[in-house]
């Protein structure tokens, strides 16, 4: 995937997030097909969209999530696109579409510093990004081509090289106090339902 940052419009009155480092971007509503048929900022500034298509980054992300994530049990999913975006996403209850916020992050970029300063190999470095992008355990290993066992080593190396006893203690060097995986998103899609009933009575 390519990791340089695009440019994603629209984006919002850039207000802080509590509890985070991102700044809501974009909010699309997908279909499961990744058609988008709804754009904006938020819940309170999105219009329906014609002839609108994701970034191919983020498109090659949400494919399998879309396909085979486990929104019963686990309501938000999340992943990076490039070094300067975070993208959340759930299922809009009781309907077949989801929405996805783009958020702008330093997170990635913030990691990548780390592991220049602290000489991290390469396996290190990208097991950090993904760890404070969101990704859980199993994805990380998915996507690193490795066990769970091998993960997990690595997580530990990780821990040591950075002078850190535990993972929470990694993630706070990079500036995240928290990583939000749901109340956040789930209050930005919480007025959709009226959107999607408004589009579909045309």
């Amino acid at each position: 995937m390519n990791r340089r940052s695009r440019k994603l419009e629209p984006k919002s009155d850039a207000r802080l997030q509590r509890g985070t480092v991102s700044v809501v971007r974009r909010l699309d509503v997908i279909d499961g097909r990744l058609n988008v048929i709804l754009r904006g900022s938020g819940p309170d500034d999105i219009t329906p969209a014609t002839d609108v298509s994701l970034e191919p980054g983020l498109a090659a992300e949400l494919s399998s999530v879309i396909a085979g994530h486990d929104f019963a049990a686990f309501p938000v999913a999340a992943g990076l696109v490039g070094d300067d975006h975070v993208w959340r996403t759930v299922r809009i209850a009781e309907s077949a579409y989801f929405a996805v916020l783009l958020e702008r992050s330093t997170i990635a970029r913030r990691a990548a510093r780390l592991a220049r300063r602290f000489a991290l190999a390469a396996p290190e470095a990208e097991l950090l990004r993904l760890t404070v992008g969101g990704y859980a355990p199993e994805e990380i290993a998915r996507r690193m081509g490795q066990d769970k066992r091998t993960v997990d080593r690595l997580r530990a190396e990780l821990t040591e090289s950075l002078g850190c006893v535990t993972l929470r203690e990694v993630i706070e060097m990079v500036g995240s106090r928290k990583l939000d995986r749901g109340a956040a998103v789930l209050g930005h899609v919480s007025g959709l339902h009226r959107e999607l009933e408004r589009l579909s009575s045309f």
